[in-house]
């Protein structure tokens, strides 16, 4: 019975990876023949006109002809369901078979796994994560944009695949979370909600592969605390629900760290094999500093797999090609259309460091008391952190076989790293670049807890907490709620000026936005945040309408002005026919033609 029903499951992954490759194939063709060549190249420049290409009539030719043939690209899908219903099938349809075959097991490996746990572990877990899905959907439906987000929308997940793909004129395009996001905001809902709904997705999984790889040593209580730990950075929450690429570079770090587990005691190991490249490939594809993340893992495992056979080596160094080619792959178009240094610098707020100069150690350290702020609440807290993960990585070293070391020795240096790789680099990015390392952070803290509870004058302590495990469980699950509970009130504090402009739009925006045509903005601080904001949502409400932005130099008219107010004194005598909207902050404030507002 168990047999026919896993068929069954089998065969529904089957039939859903068919329709998406035959929608893969289809829309393509579809839209291609829906076009005329204007047309076309008014969508690959994003709306924009193109004179070169227009009146290039060696391109029109050519798509011309590519038109004409698409048509005959129709049979492949017709071909590819004949094969998927015969005995005899090709090579895409057993692709597919494959594929669908090795989802299914990962299902079933999972669902044996949670069921492998302990009863009172299986409740703890699973109201964990109920918690954890209750809270980001709630702040995905409440919390307003942040200004990357709507950067983020505006120039890529609103254009589409191709802008996505092919445009980093910002590093605010992390291709993977926009192609997602892409695809989320075709469903009928409010784009500012779906864009966010990738996340419904990737952050369960990523505590869930987390916790997985916590239990590879730890006890079921220790990994708890860890999974509730990891909670603390606010800028976690804040990426867990946000619109950006941050959250796949934890998860995909996570699976990396996972993999390599597996691979550094077999590398033939196929189906980890397949997990480490693909995630190496999607996390770079998130953003490119994942090679942050890529560097110190490739490192440790190419130690443990040179202890290995020259054949496994050879498969190591196969895969890296093989990951580097398929990266390559994926950047392509963006190589194609862009300067190759915008991608390879972070961007241009970030501080380059010169190692010759005096006090570019200084530099470096700071940044890294300032990391510590960011995970860990208090840059006191630095020095303190790395001894004790320095003792406890020796002291686990000394009591333990090396076969069982490789996760201590990967968190450590994975923790050390930064030091390296800002040397290296010689560019300090912003902290948020570093947020994955709370997580090998974690299970660095989770072998200090576990050298601690191992020693044996706290046997007695540690039998006596085991007796009230149930209370310990409700203490962690209380403190998680309190964690999520908490963070709308500091996110107000966090992020002010997102909450101003949602405030702003809601009482004066919302009933006026088809009739904004222009902004003005004097040049002295961040009037560009709630101006370009209110750009982006106009450009939403209504796509085809302009709206101009310029230096306020003078009032003429304009519907919005957004005024510094030191310069308030300068506009005195003009503002007659404005009035004051809102104050986003002490030193910005928003006026509102009178007749619109």
């Amino acid at each position: 019975m168990i047999y026919v029903t896993g068929n069954k499951y089998k065969r529904a992954i089957e039939y859903f990876l068919m329709l998406t490759l035959t929608v893969v194939i289809c829309c393509p063709i579809v839209f291609l023949i829906s076009k005329h060549y204007g047309e076309y190249i008014w969508f690959l420049n994003n709306g924009a006109e193109n004179k070169i290409f227009l009146e290039n009539r060696t391109a029109e030719r050519i798509f011309k002809t590519i038109k004409d043939l698409s048509p005959l690209a129709l049979i492949w899908p017709i071909m590819l369901w004949y094969d998927f219903f015969n005995a005899k099938k090709r090579k895409v349809t057993i692709l597919i078979n494959v594929i669908s075959g090795n989802l299914f097991n990962v299902l079933s490996e999972n669902k044996v796994f949670f069921h492998s746990l302990k009863r009172e572990t299986r409740y703890m877990i699973a109201v964990f994560f109920a918690i954890l899905f209750i809270a980001i959907l709630y702040f995905v439906l409440v919390i307003p944009l942040q200004y990357d987000e709507w950067l983020s929308y505006e120039f890529f997940t609103h254009s589409g695949f191709w802008a996505t793909l092919s445009n980093y004129t910002t590093t605010n395009n992390h291709v993977f979370y926009n192609l997602l996001a892409s695809i989320f905001t075709k469903l009928p809902f409010d784009a500012e909600v779906t864009m966010r709904l990738p996340n419904l997705i990737i952050t369960p999984l990523c505590f869930w592969y987390f916790f997985k790889l916590c239990k590879l040593y730890f006890s079921d209580m220790i990994c708890i605390i860890l999974m509730v730990f990891v909670l603390c950075p606010h800028a976690l929450i804040v990426y867990a629900f946000a619109a950006r690429g941050y959250m796949c570079v934890n998860l995909f770090c996570v699976l990396l760290m996972y993999s390599s587990f597996y691979l550094s005691s077999d590398y033939k190991n196929t189906k980890y094999r397949v997990l480490f490249i693909l995630s190496c490939v999607f996390g770079a594809l998130s953003i490119p500093t994942f090679i942050y993340v890529i560097l110190p893992i490739g490192i440790v495992l190419s130690i443990y797999v040179i202890r290995q056979t020259p054949n496994k080596l050879l498969l190591f160094i196969k895969d890296i090609f093989v990951s580097t080619g398929l990266l390559f792959l994926c950047y392509s178009f963006i190589f194609m259309f862009n300067d190759f240094a915008s991608i390879m610098h972070l961007n241009s707020f970030s501080t380059k460091l010169n190692l010759s100069e005096a006090g570019t150690f200084e530099k470096i350290i700071n940044h890294l008391k300032t990391l510590c702020t960011y995970l860990f609440f208090n840059e006191s807290f630095l020095p303190f952190i790395c001894v004790l993960v320095l003792a406890s990585t020796i002291f686990y070293s000394c009591k333990t076989k090396s076969k069982t070391l490789f996760l201590c020795v990967l968190s450590a240096v994975i923790f050390f790293s930064p030091l390296i790789i800002l040397i290296i680099q010689r560019v300090i990015p912003f902290e948020r670049n570093w947020l994955f390392l709370i997580f090998p952070s974690a299970i660095c803290l989770g072998f200090v807890i576990d050298n601690v509870v191992n020693i044996k004058i706290f046997n007695s302590l540690v039998n006596t907490i085991s007796k009230y495990k149930l209370c310990l469980n409700a203490l962690l699950l209380a403190l998680t709620i309190f964690y999520f509970s908490g963070f709308t009130i500091n996110h107000r504090n966090f992020a002010a000026f997102d909450f101003k402009i949602d405030e702003l739009r809601k009482e004066h925006l919302n009933s006026v936005i088809n009739n904004i045509k222009e902004i003005g903005l004097t040049n002295k601080s961040n009037e560009f945040y709630p101006a370009d904001v209110i750009l982006f949502i106009c450009h939403k409400e209504y796509p085809q309408r302009k709206v101009h932005i310029g230096e306020l130099l003078n009032i003429k008219n304009q519907d919005i002005l957004i005024i510094d107010t030191t310069e308030l004194t300068k506009f005195k005598d003009q503002l007659g026919n404005y009035k004051l909207l809102k104050h986003m902050s002490d030193q910005i404030a928003v006026y509102g033609k009178v007749g619109l507002f």
